[in-house]
């Protein structure tokens, strides 16, 4: 039996116990060897988590509260395992309506500073086998089958 779940490891420090000498968080594709079958079962959990982007709002329960479109963009690259397109994204997630500007800006190196946004409260979804926001869901519906 296996458990996923997502946390802010920022939250979570990890301290070794009477059982274990060190741990450490590790990135999913540089884990260390893993015991017989590990593998698999990791290899499962990041199955579904990419699944579940088709019909859940994953990234916005793992964003602040306020935040860029291009920190929405990056947790979904990460959690599918590959890249979107930018302008698809942003126009996507705009017309989905469910991020809200909250009127306040962010300077993050050279250039413009970007808007930041807050959950208009909707769920949406990264379709993954279209690679694009693919439905914007109500808090009452059921996901789609």
């Amino acid at each position: 039996m296996a458990y996923l779940a997502l946390i802010d490891a920022g939250r979570h420090p990890l301290a070794p116990g009477p059982d274990v000498a060190e741990v450490q968080w590790f990135r999913h594709d540089d884990l260390p060897t893993l015991a017989d079958g590990q593998d698999a079962v990791v290899g499962y959990g990041l199955q579904r988590l990419r699944a579940k982007t088709a019909y859940a709002p994953v990234a916005v329960n793992l964003l602040p509260d306020l935040f860029t479109l291009g920190e929405m963009q990056g947790v979904y690259e990460v959690l599918l395992g590959r890249a979107l397109d930018a302008r698809n994204f942003r126009r996507d997630v705009l017309r989905a309506g469910v991020v809200e500007e909250s009127g306040e800006v962010r300077a993050e190196g050279r250039g413009r500073p970007a808007r930041l946004y807050r959950s208009a409260g909707g769920r949406f979804a990264v379709d993954a086998r279209e690679r694009r926001v693919a439905r914007t869901i109500s808090s009452g519906d059921d996901p789609p089958r």
